[in-house]
């Protein structure tokens, strides 16, 4: 917790001197509620339940009619944990917005804008583990579609700990009721100071290329797209360099509140760090069935049921997300 206090004391002095006028001083609330039950039977993966809450309490300055800085701290209950405060990690961040373009550096919501990677490539039980990626990320938008790129830097080399960081980017163009989307990323996990004799160092790249269409049959609106999931996964220790590459199709249907959507995946395995568990199955299937129970103002409320089909065994999950943003 000291730590936590001393990043926000020294960032302070920094609000007051760069600019001529002082800041406007407001505070700040974000909330996540969580409940996530997974029932996985496939080989491999275990049944797990993520249930509780993330509070982050906090102040913002706005600097001017571009920039602002963020200092809070996010706070994590985990239900059944003896301990009132299960986690902590400070949120400390400087974002720049002009047209078209955002700019975030320090310790930032990864829900906010590192959360747009498909599963395939990065999990979304981050949100749950380590909701704040610490780095940059830079959202670049357009008439015909919006570009973002961020590097979250996960790790700093020690004589125990292994330097490591993730790169990811996603492209989403537009052409009338056709789309194109490419999302890539990059895990690189390097030697500790003082490795052991089986320590190597890892790389993975993976990325997902597609094309599609949407369609608006009002009040039904709908999409569907094929593409190819490739990935390059090495271990610097004389095995060979591994290259899977996958089929994958998706499809779906919303209306109103409720949205529905399926995904399939065939080819080879792949093995991703930080992607879903799922995508290391060479055929998986996914259905996800969303129920938007709030989506006004600062609060969002959402009912989420999957579905997972992989090696003829099916798996089921259910989640209850709660949002809150002042």
């Amino acid at each position: 917790m000291r730590k936590g206090l001393f990043i926000l004391v020294m960032l302070l002095p920094t609000l007051c001197f760069c600019q001529d006028k002082k800041p406007i001083i407001k505070p700040y609330v974000g909330y996540l509620g969580f409940f996530d039950n997974r029932e996985f039977y496939q080989s491999g993966l275990q049944p797990s339940t993520y249930f509780g809450q993330r509070i982050s309490p906090g102040i913002t300055a706005q600097l001017d009619t571009a920039n602002l800085m963020v200092l809070s701290v996010n706070f994590l209950q985990e239900f059944g944990n003896p301990k009132l405060i299960s986690g902590w990690q400070p949120e400390v961040y400087f974002r720049h917005q002009s047209p078209g373009l955002h700019f975030v550096f320090g310790a930032f919501p990864r829900e906010k804008w590192a959360d747009t990677l498909a599963l395939a490539l990065v999990s979304d039980s981050l949100r749950y583990t380590r909701p704040n990626a610490t780095g940059f990320a830079i959202k670049q938008s357009r008439k015909n579609g919006h570009s973002s790129v961020w590097l979250d830097w996960s790790g700093q080399k020690t004589e125990r700990l292994r330097e490591q960081f993730f790169i990811g980017t996603h492209h989403l163009g537009l052409f009338k009721s056709f789309f194109w989307q490419i999302d890539a990323s990059l895990t690189h996990v390097a030697k500790s100071l003082a490795p052991p004799p089986e320590q190597s160092i890892e790389e993975q790249a993976a990325w997902l290329t597609q094309i599609g269409k949407s369609f608006n049959w009002k009040p039904i609106h709908g999409k569907l797209a094929i593409g190819w999931l490739s990935s390059w996964e090495r271990v610097r220790n004389g095995s060979p360099i591994q290259t899977p590459q996958s089929l994958w199709l998706q499809g779906g249907l919303a209306f109103r509140q409720v949205d529905i959507q399926h995904t399939r995946k065939h080819g080879e395995k792949h093995e991703l760090s930080v992607g879903d568990p799922f995508y290391r199955f060479a055929n998986y299937h996914r259905t996800d069935v969303r129920y938007q129970v709030q989506n006004k103002g600062k609060w969002k409320i959402e009912a989420i049921y999957s579905l997972h089909r992989a090696d003829r065994v099916v798996s089921h999950q259910q989640r209850l997300l709660i949002r809150f943003d002042w």
